[in-house]
């Protein structure tokens, strides 16, 4: 027997599978606690999609009063990365309220709705902003995602 073969030897196999078998347990429970933060925060945020616009606020300046957003021309898409809207440069914002406004027509459940979503998604980002940064302390990171999420 050469040396190569005894050093394989030493080598322990057993090891890997109990491994494997710890993380993926481990990660099927963040898992399941990142699903219990989703619809949690599904839950509490729901009862907004049955709101109306907020006329004394700016949903008026953004949405109600706003023709660019009423037709999604290329001319009007152009505009929204080209000029401000009550003095701030925000194009993605303005894209999609003219995204919603086609969909549901004007209708604010769609509006508050993709909010919602926006909003849920971010909480999955801030999870895994908090795993990169911190690879070893998954429970932190989901703490943190959770208290994003039901925050005012």
């Amino acid at each position: 027997m050469n040396q190569k073969d005894r050093n394989k030897k030493k080598l322990p196999q057993q090891n890997k599978p109990i491994e494997i078998i710890g993380k993926s347990s481990n990660s099927r429970w963040l898992w399941y606690g990142l699903a219990i933060v989703v619809l949690t925060t599904f839950a509490i945020y729901f009862k907004a999609v049955k709101f109306d616009f907020i006329f004394n606020w700016d949903d008026q300046v953004y949405i109600i009063e706003n023709n660019h957003v009423k037709d999604l021309y290329w001319a009007n898409i152009k505009l929204f990365f080209t000029q401000f809207y009550v003095n701030n440069y925000q194009p993605l914002t303005m894209l999609f309220y003219a995204l919603e406004y086609k969909i549901g027509g004007g209708n604010a459940f769609i509006f508050h709705l993709n909010n919602i979503l926006l909003h849920i998604a971010n909480s999955i980002l801030v999870y895994i902003l908090i795993r990169k940064i911190s690879p070893k302390n998954a429970v932190v990171a989901l703490i943190t995602a959770a208290f994003f999420a039901v925050h005012p």
